[in-house]
Protein backbone atom coordinates (compact mmCIF):
# COMPACT_ATOMS: atom_id res chain seq x y z
CA UNK A 1 0.00 0.00 0.00
CA UNK A 2 1.39 3.59 -0.90
CA UNK A 3 0.58 5.99 1.31
CA UNK A 4 -1.00 9.71 1.31
CA UNK A 5 -0.80 11.96 3.85
CA UNK A 6 -2.97 15.37 5.19
CA UNK A 7 -1.41 16.16 8.37
CA UNK A 8 -3.99 18.58 9.88
CA UNK A 9 -1.45 20.54 12.00
CA UNK A 10 2.78 20.87 12.63
CA UNK A 11 4.36 23.60 14.35
CA UNK A 12 7.68 22.87 12.22
CA UNK A 13 7.69 26.43 10.15
CA UNK A 14 7.88 28.57 13.34
CA UNK A 15 10.60 26.28 14.29
CA UNK A 16 12.35 26.36 11.55
CA UNK A 17 12.38 30.36 11.09
CA UNK A 18 13.69 30.34 14.90
CA UNK A 19 17.07 27.98 14.01
CA UNK A 20 17.22 29.19 9.99
CA UNK A 21 16.64 25.46 9.46
CA UNK A 22 15.44 24.54 5.49
CA UNK A 23 12.42 23.01 5.36
CA UNK A 24 13.12 21.09 2.76
CA UNK A 25 16.34 19.26 3.93
CA UNK A 26 17.54 19.17 7.66
CA UNK A 27 18.20 17.15 10.15
CA UNK A 28 16.78 18.81 13.44
CA UNK A 29 13.13 19.06 12.67
CA UNK A 30 10.39 16.35 12.64
CA UNK A 31 9.38 17.64 9.15
CA UNK A 32 11.56 17.26 6.34
CA UNK A 33 10.36 17.18 2.80
CA UNK A 34 12.93 14.87 1.64
CA UNK A 35 12.01 12.25 4.07
CA UNK A 36 8.66 12.15 3.47
CA UNK A 37 9.24 9.70 0.42
CA UNK A 38 6.58 6.96 1.98
CA UNK A 39 3.82 9.19 0.59
CA UNK A 40 2.64 9.94 -2.94
CA UNK A 41 0.93 12.58 -1.84
CA UNK A 42 1.59 14.91 0.70
CA UNK A 43 -0.17 17.73 2.26
CA UNK A 44 1.05 19.71 5.29
CA UNK A 45 -1.02 22.37 7.84
CA UNK A 46 1.45 24.61 8.85
CA UNK A 47 0.28 26.39 11.71
CA UNK A 48 2.29 29.56 12.94
CA UNK A 49 2.26 29.73 16.52
CA UNK A 50 1.30 32.72 18.38
CA UNK A 51 3.63 32.80 21.52
CA UNK A 52 1.70 33.23 24.68
CA UNK A 53 1.30 36.65 26.32
CA UNK A 54 3.34 38.28 24.07
CA UNK A 55 2.61 41.50 22.22
CA UNK A 56 -0.02 41.19 20.07
CA UNK A 57 1.63 43.41 17.41
CA UNK A 58 4.85 41.96 17.73
CA UNK A 59 2.96 38.66 17.09
CA UNK A 60 1.49 40.14 14.12
CA UNK A 61 4.42 41.37 12.82
CA UNK A 62 6.05 38.27 13.39
CA UNK A 63 3.27 35.83 11.66
CA UNK A 64 4.67 37.23 8.33
CA UNK A 65 7.77 37.25 8.74
CA UNK A 66 7.54 33.06 9.25
CA UNK A 67 4.93 33.17 6.48
CA UNK A 68 7.25 34.84 3.92
CA UNK A 69 10.30 32.39 5.55
CA UNK A 70 7.77 29.29 4.14
CA UNK A 71 7.42 30.66 1.43
CA UNK A 72 10.97 31.22 0.63
CA UNK A 73 12.16 27.53 1.05
CA UNK A 74 9.03 26.42 -1.01
CA UNK A 75 7.51 28.39 -3.94
CA UNK A 76 4.09 30.19 -2.84
CA UNK A 77 2.38 28.34 -5.54
CA UNK A 78 2.50 24.95 -3.68
CA UNK A 79 0.30 27.13 -1.24
CA UNK A 80 -3.62 25.60 -1.24
CA UNK A 81 -6.13 28.00 -2.06
CA UNK A 82 -9.82 27.90 -3.34
CA UNK A 83 -8.50 27.54 -6.57
CA UNK A 84 -6.35 24.47 -5.62
CA UNK A 85 -2.73 23.92 -6.86
CA UNK A 86 -1.37 22.34 -9.50
CA UNK A 87 0.27 18.72 -8.47
CA UNK A 88 2.78 19.41 -11.40
CA UNK A 89 4.48 22.14 -10.72
CA UNK A 90 7.66 22.54 -11.63
CA UNK A 91 10.44 24.80 -9.64
CA UNK A 92 11.67 27.99 -11.65
CA UNK A 93 15.23 28.83 -11.93
CA UNK A 94 16.60 30.01 -8.76
CA UNK A 95 13.96 28.07 -6.62
CA UNK A 96 14.61 24.92 -3.95
CA UNK A 97 14.54 21.66 -6.20
CA UNK A 98 13.63 20.02 -3.38
CA UNK A 99 10.06 20.59 -3.14
CA UNK A 100 9.16 17.09 -4.18
CA UNK A 101 6.01 16.48 -6.24
CA UNK A 102 2.22 15.99 -4.86
CA UNK A 103 3.31 18.53 -2.26
CA UNK A 104 1.68 21.68 -1.38
CA UNK A 105 0.71 22.96 1.96
CA UNK A 106 -1.94 25.22 3.81
CA UNK A 107 -1.44 28.26 6.18
CA UNK A 108 -2.73 28.08 9.79
CA UNK A 109 -2.86 30.83 12.68
CA UNK A 110 -2.41 29.32 16.08
CA UNK A 111 -3.86 31.19 18.30
CA UNK A 112 -5.87 34.48 17.92
CA UNK A 113 -4.31 37.25 19.88
CA UNK A 114 -2.16 38.65 16.70
CA UNK A 115 -6.37 39.67 15.59
CA UNK A 116 -6.16 41.82 18.63
CA UNK A 117 -9.66 42.65 18.21
CA UNK A 118 -9.46 44.07 14.80
CA UNK A 119 -12.08 41.57 12.60
CA UNK A 120 -10.91 42.93 9.73
CA UNK A 121 -7.29 41.52 9.79
CA UNK A 122 -9.15 38.27 9.81
CA UNK A 123 -9.58 39.52 5.81
CA UNK A 124 -5.77 40.01 5.54
CA UNK A 125 -5.07 36.82 7.21
CA UNK A 126 -7.81 35.20 4.36
CA UNK A 127 -5.75 36.75 1.45
CA UNK A 128 -2.58 36.19 2.91
CA UNK A 129 -3.39 32.20 2.60
CA UNK A 130 -4.88 31.40 6.24
CA UNK A 131 -7.43 28.24 6.38
CA UNK A 132 -7.64 27.35 9.83
CA UNK A 133 -7.61 29.66 13.14
CA UNK A 134 -7.09 27.67 16.47
CA UNK A 135 -8.59 30.57 18.45
CA UNK A 136 -6.99 29.90 21.98
CA UNK A 137 -4.04 27.62 23.74
CA UNK A 138 -3.90 28.65 26.94
CA UNK A 139 -5.63 30.50 30.34
CA UNK A 140 -8.35 32.60 29.92
CA UNK A 141 -7.97 34.57 26.61
CA UNK A 142 -9.75 37.57 24.56
CA UNK A 143 -11.83 35.00 22.19
CA UNK A 144 -12.80 32.53 25.32
CA UNK A 145 -11.74 29.88 28.00
CA UNK A 146 -8.80 27.29 26.90
CA UNK A 147 -8.45 24.21 27.84
CA UNK A 148 -7.39 24.50 31.35
CA UNK A 149 -10.29 26.80 31.96
CA UNK A 150 -13.91 25.93 32.38
CA UNK A 151 -14.71 29.37 29.87
CA UNK A 152 -16.80 29.76 27.01
CA UNK A 153 -16.46 32.23 24.18
CA UNK A 154 -16.35 36.07 24.96
CA UNK A 155 -18.96 38.24 22.96
CA UNK A 156 -15.80 39.39 20.96
CA UNK A 157 -15.24 35.28 20.84
CA UNK A 158 -18.44 34.97 19.35
CA UNK A 159 -18.05 38.07 16.70
CA UNK A 160 -14.69 36.67 15.52
CA UNK A 161 -15.81 33.10 15.10
CA UNK A 162 -18.56 34.31 12.90
CA UNK A 163 -16.49 36.29 10.86
CA UNK A 164 -13.86 32.88 10.60
CA UNK A 165 -17.54 31.34 9.40
CA UNK A 166 -18.35 33.75 7.18
CA UNK A 167 -14.84 34.02 5.68
CA UNK A 168 -14.42 30.11 5.07
CA UNK A 169 -11.09 30.14 8.10
CA UNK A 170 -12.31 27.49 10.11
CA UNK A 171 -12.56 27.99 13.91
CA UNK A 172 -9.79 25.09 15.30
CA UNK A 173 -11.27 24.37 18.96
CA UNK A 174 -7.77 22.47 19.94
CA UNK A 175 -6.70 24.34 22.98
CA UNK A 176 -10.15 24.92 23.52
CA UNK A 177 -12.24 24.31 26.87
CA UNK A 178 -14.99 22.04 26.55
CA UNK A 179 -17.83 24.80 26.73
CA UNK A 180 -15.75 26.90 24.21
CA UNK A 181 -15.66 23.59 21.71
CA UNK A 182 -19.44 23.68 22.51
CA UNK A 183 -20.15 27.20 21.41
CA UNK A 184 -17.97 26.97 19.01
CA UNK A 185 -19.75 23.67 17.33
CA UNK A 186 -22.70 25.43 17.75
CA UNK A 187 -22.11 27.95 15.36
CA UNK A 188 -20.51 25.74 12.95
CA UNK A 189 -23.55 24.05 12.50
CA UNK A 190 -25.84 27.39 12.46
CA UNK A 191 -23.41 28.40 9.54
CA UNK A 192 -23.71 24.99 7.68
CA UNK A 193 -19.49 25.02 8.53
CA UNK A 194 -17.64 21.45 8.93
CA UNK A 195 -16.14 21.88 12.99
CA UNK A 196 -12.85 21.33 13.23
CA UNK A 197 -10.03 20.23 16.23
CA UNK A 198 -7.02 20.03 14.25
CA UNK A 199 -4.75 18.51 16.68
CA UNK A 200 -6.66 16.91 19.61
CA UNK A 201 -7.29 13.14 20.89
CA UNK A 202 -9.93 11.24 22.77
CA UNK A 203 -10.39 12.25 26.73
CA UNK A 204 -12.46 9.10 27.44
CA UNK A 205 -9.12 7.15 26.18
CA UNK A 206 -7.21 9.16 28.21
CA UNK A 207 -8.38 11.20 31.13
CA UNK A 208 -5.47 12.42 32.13
CA UNK A 209 -5.14 14.97 29.23
CA UNK A 210 -7.90 17.98 29.49
CA UNK A 211 -6.80 18.60 25.92
CA UNK A 212 -8.82 15.86 24.80
CA UNK A 213 -11.95 16.26 22.77
CA UNK A 214 -15.10 14.74 25.00
CA UNK A 215 -17.19 12.02 22.88
CA UNK A 216 -20.10 14.37 23.30
CA UNK A 217 -18.29 17.25 21.83
CA UNK A 218 -16.88 14.91 19.06
CA UNK A 219 -19.98 13.03 17.92
CA UNK A 220 -21.14 17.00 17.77
CA UNK A 221 -18.20 17.64 15.65
CA UNK A 222 -19.32 14.86 13.26
CA UNK A 223 -22.79 15.81 13.30
CA UNK A 224 -21.18 19.13 11.17
CA UNK A 225 -19.23 16.79 9.21
CA UNK A 226 -16.33 18.16 10.89
CA UNK A 227 -12.89 16.05 11.79
CA UNK A 228 -10.52 15.84 14.62
CA UNK A 229 -6.45 15.39 13.87
CA UNK A 230 -5.43 12.76 16.62
CA UNK A 231 -1.86 14.37 17.73
CA UNK A 232 1.22 12.63 18.64
CA UNK A 233 1.77 14.27 21.50
CA UNK A 234 3.05 11.55 24.21
CA UNK A 235 1.62 13.53 27.44
CA UNK A 236 -1.77 13.84 25.98
CA UNK A 237 -1.72 10.33 24.63
CA UNK A 238 -1.10 8.43 27.28
CA UNK A 239 1.68 10.06 29.50
CA UNK A 240 4.54 7.89 30.33
CA UNK A 241 5.83 4.79 28.06
CA UNK A 242 3.70 5.92 25.15
CA UNK A 243 3.68 3.89 22.03
CA UNK A 244 2.38 3.82 19.24
CA UNK A 245 -0.51 1.66 20.10
CA UNK A 246 -1.99 4.29 22.41
CA UNK A 247 -2.43 6.82 19.39
CA UNK A 248 -3.71 3.84 17.45
CA UNK A 249 -6.02 3.51 20.71
CA UNK A 250 -7.34 7.03 20.33
CA UNK A 251 -8.24 6.54 16.37
CA UNK A 252 -9.80 3.62 17.58
CA UNK A 253 -12.38 5.41 19.98
CA UNK A 254 -13.14 7.54 16.87
CA UNK A 255 -13.75 5.56 14.81
CA UNK A 256 -15.91 3.65 17.28
CA UNK A 257 -17.94 7.04 18.04
CA UNK A 258 -18.94 7.04 14.42
CA UNK A 259 -15.74 8.66 13.13
CA UNK A 260 -14.84 6.90 9.96
CA UNK A 261 -14.92 9.74 7.61
CA UNK A 262 -13.93 12.36 10.48
CA UNK A 263 -10.69 11.32 11.85
CA UNK A 264 -7.99 12.16 10.53
CA UNK A 265 -3.85 12.91 11.90
CA UNK A 266 -2.15 16.31 13.45
CA UNK A 267 0.82 15.54 14.47
CA UNK A 268 1.58 18.57 15.96
CA UNK A 269 5.29 17.44 14.87
CA UNK A 270 7.80 20.42 16.23
CA UNK A 271 5.10 21.22 18.74
CA UNK A 272 6.23 18.72 21.53
CA UNK A 273 9.77 16.67 22.45
CA UNK A 274 7.88 14.20 23.67
CA UNK A 275 7.06 11.82 20.78
CA UNK A 276 5.47 8.34 21.16
CA UNK A 277 8.20 5.27 21.43
CA UNK A 278 9.17 4.33 17.96
CA UNK A 279 7.89 7.73 16.28
CA UNK A 280 11.08 10.14 15.03
CA UNK A 281 9.32 12.34 12.52
CA UNK A 282 7.13 12.34 9.76
CA UNK A 283 9.62 9.19 8.31
CA UNK A 284 8.35 7.08 10.96
CA UNK A 285 4.56 7.54 10.13
CA UNK A 286 3.82 3.94 8.14
CA UNK A 287 4.92 2.46 11.71
CA UNK A 288 1.42 4.15 12.88
CA UNK A 289 -0.13 2.63 9.30
CA UNK A 290 1.41 -0.86 9.47
CA UNK A 291 -0.02 -1.00 13.66
CA UNK A 292 -3.41 -0.07 12.22
CA UNK A 293 -3.35 -2.85 9.52
CA UNK A 294 -2.76 -5.81 12.31
CA UNK A 295 -5.49 -4.53 14.03
CA UNK A 296 -7.43 -5.29 10.68
CA UNK A 297 -8.05 -2.26 9.43
CA UNK A 298 -8.73 -2.03 5.77
CA UNK A 299 -6.25 -0.39 3.32
CA UNK A 300 -9.24 1.95 2.28
CA UNK A 301 -9.54 3.30 6.16
CA UNK A 302 -6.33 3.59 6.47
CA UNK A 303 -6.28 5.92 3.91
CA UNK A 304 -9.33 7.68 5.23
CA UNK A 305 -7.05 8.68 8.34
CA UNK A 306 -4.14 8.97 6.59
CA UNK A 307 -5.13 11.11 3.70
CA UNK A 308 -8.71 11.08 1.59
CA UNK A 309 -10.86 12.47 5.72
CA UNK A 310 -8.21 15.68 5.82
CA UNK A 311 -8.58 15.71 2.25
CA UNK A 312 -12.33 16.06 1.86
CA UNK A 313 -12.52 18.57 4.72
CA UNK A 314 -9.97 20.74 2.81
CA UNK A 315 -12.09 20.23 -0.48
CA UNK A 316 -15.16 21.52 1.41
CA UNK A 317 -13.52 24.16 3.17
CA UNK A 318 -11.64 25.91 -0.31
CA UNK A 319 -14.35 25.11 -2.53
Amino acid sequence: MKLRLFDLHCDTALEAFDKKLDINSNSLLHISLDKSGDFSVYTQVFAIFSRHRRDPEELWKNFFLVRNYIDSQIPPQRRETEEGFDPNFGCEEGESSAVRPGFSYILAMEGASPVNGELSRLEELYKAGVRVLTLVWKGIEAAGGAYDTKEGLTEYGRALVRRCLELGIAPDVSHASDRTTAEVIELCAEYGFPALASHSNSRSVYTDSPRGITDENYKSIVATGGIVGVNLVAPQLAGSKCKIEHIAAHIERFLELGGEDYVGLGCDFDGTAELPEGIRGIWDLYKLADKLGQLNYPDELIDKVFYANGRKYFDRLLK
